[in-house]
């Protein structure tokens, strides 16, 4: 991933399908990426403590307060 003017490049492969993807997220959608790829064990990707404070105001703002139980 690649860091800039509040985007952030994301590239990611499957080299037995020869498929490669790039795009640009929201610092927000990175730190959903980051936290997900955590969550499924992918070694080397976490978001930062800051990430994950981002995330878990955006996700309390959409569930009416039930952040808590989303992020585990």
């Amino acid at each position: 991933m690649g860091r800039r003017a509040g985007r952030v490049g994301f590239r990611y492969s499957v080299p037995s399908l020869h498929f490669e993807r790039s795009t640009e997220l929201t610092e927000l959608e990175a730190a959903c990426v980051l936290y997900l790829a955590q969550r499924a064990d992918i070694t080397g990707l976490a978001p930062s403590p800051a990430e994950l404070d981002a995330l878990h105001i955006a996700l309390s703002r959409l569930s009416g307060g039930l952040a808590a139980r989303l992020l585990r």
